[in-house]
């Protein structure tokens, strides 16, 4: 049966992914000194992985820059990749902030005081109200994308296999904290994917951190329809272990937005 082995990346840390945090949203924001290392260190992991493709969110923090001295997420795993073909697509981007976008996230601690991300309902919709009257995206709007750009992918290299008769491909995915995961949350709670014993209690803590990895493994029938799905793993970032302490920054993230300490 046809199989896509997909590996799912968060891009390397920002300097608005630390104290004082910064709505990112669509900005494009290159790594900093830490983020460099972790996408380094992600691109070596995933260097032992024989990808075949990369999808990639097309904002800064994410994408290949030829002109910057400094490799960007993308651009540090392709190192590992020389050749391999890399599309660029705007709905694997961060959750749009409005005109919140490079301005601290003051105004929504304020707006979310008391209420718990384990809240979910209660939380998404004090979320909505205060970034849609910024002009910004619902984490509907932010889900019903990356489901759409998710599926399309999937329906275009299982075509892919089907079509070579390979029997698998290995496919890689760059994006954001937010649209990892909402997405995550589909395959789970929508699709019904499977999750490997001890990645549950990673998942319901909803953290996505800098270059943390996701696995998904999908079996299709002989048409290349789905059947099945698997999350081998959520938000691994095993590959980070060599990385000094004073370098892991302090700092956790809800919904693409971070505001809350927690370590890396």
């Amino acid at each position: 049966m046809p199989v896509l082995d997909i590996f799912i990346v968060r891009h390397g840390q920002t300097d608005a992914n630390v104290f004082p945090l910064i709505f990112q949203g669509h900005g494009q924001n290159p790594l900093n000194v830490t983020g460099q290392l972790q996408a380094r260190l992600v691109g070596r992991r995933l260097g032992k992985e024989a990808l075949d493709i990369i999808y990639s969110s097309d904002l800064l923090r994410a994408k290949m820059v030829p002109t910057l001295s400094c490799p960007q997420t993308t651009e540090a795993i392709t190192e590992h990749h020389p050749g391999i073909s890399t599309v660029f697509d705007a709905r694997l981007r961060e959750k749009h902030a409005g005109s919140l976008e490079g301005h601290t996230t003051k105004g929504l601690n304020k707006a979310l005081a008391g209420i718990s991300p384990v809240q979910h309902e209660e939380y998404t919709q004090a979320l909505d109200t205060y970034i849609t009257s910024h002009g910004g995206e619902t984490m509907r709007q932010l889900g019903d994308r990356i489901v759409a750009a998710y599926n399309d992918i999937v329906g275009a290299e299982f075509a892919r296999v089907v079509a070579s008769n390979t029997g698998t491909r290995t496919v890689l995915i760059v994006s954001h904290g937010g649209p990892i995961r909402e997405l995550v949350d589909f395959l789970v709670n929508v699709e019904g994917y499977d999750l490997m014993e001890g990645e549950a209690a990673v998942r319901e803590r909803r953290m996505q951190h800098n270059t943390g990895v996701t696995r998904v493994v999908v079996t299709a029938d002989e048409k290349g329809k789905v059947v099945k799905g698997k999350l081998v793993m959520v938000n691994n970032v095993g590959h980070l272990a060599g990385m000094t302490r004073a370098k892991q920054e302090k700092a956790g993230e809800v919904d693409g937005l971070i505001v809350a300490e927690e370590p890396i």
